[in-house]
């Protein structure tokens, strides 16, 4: 492997890991869905059905710790001071 393409993909990875500085004009969101296998995935078709998210822009499917129950999470971005249209 040639030493460019080694720090090019280490480059790649520091800047995925070392978070970026907030952006003060834009707001992190986060939606959560908790329950059965069946029933998260259910739910984020149902969404998708009614243009809310796309299926893809969830997490796959993530255990719940110590309840047996499982997550998808969908993360959007807002900006600040702007209305919902």
């Amino acid at each position: 492997m040639s030493n460019r393409l080694f720090e090019s993909l280490r480059v790649s990875m520091e800047e995925a890991i070392v978070p970026q500085p907030p952006d003060p004009e834009r707001e992190r969101l986060q939606v959560f869905i908790i329950g059965s296998r069946e029933g998260v995935m259910e739910t984020i078709y149902s969404l998708h059905h009614r243009g809310f998210a796309e299926v893809n822009d969830w997490s796959p499917l993530l255990p719940v710790p110590e309840s047996g129950e499982l997550m998808s999470v969908l993360r959007r971005e807002r900006w600040v001071g702007r209305s919902a249209e």
